[in-house]
């Protein structure tokens, strides 16, 4: 669930980003400006533009992307504190094995007598 959560949260992010992006620029917050193949054959119906590339697009393909890769983030900030909390399990095990060495082997010392108590 957790992974789920972080995907959105970090998609709903990228579509506040592009709301943010457009309200910059003054435009509206439902329009995108993304590639459409129905320009490249015929007008659009919209702004009757020829061959228009940029134009307006009913898909909203702009809010679509910044939604993809902010997600395709969340997703690896995701695996990556996975990962770095399972290598500071397994570094806390390791340190705290080496204090109890150490303490084993001073109280042996002790015992021996090669350090004063």
């Amino acid at each position: 669930m957790a992974l789920l959560t972080t995907i959105t949260g970090f998609s709903l992010f990228g579509l506040a980003s592009r709301f943010g992006q457009l309200a910059i620029q003054k435009r509206n917050l439902m329009d995108s400006t993304s590639f459409h193949p129905s320009h490249l054959t015929r007008a659009c119906s919209t702004c009757f533009r020829p061959y228009a590339p940029y134009a307006h697009n009913p898909y909203l393909g702009g809010h679509v992307v910044a939604m993809a890769a902010f997600g395709y983030a969340g997703y690896w900030a995701h695996v990556y504190e996975t990962r770095t909390g399972e290598y500071l399990t397994t570094k806390r095990a390791e340190i705290a094995e080496r204090r109890e060495r150490k303490l084993e082997a001073r109280e042996e010392a002790v015992k021996v007598g090669v350090i004063p108590a």
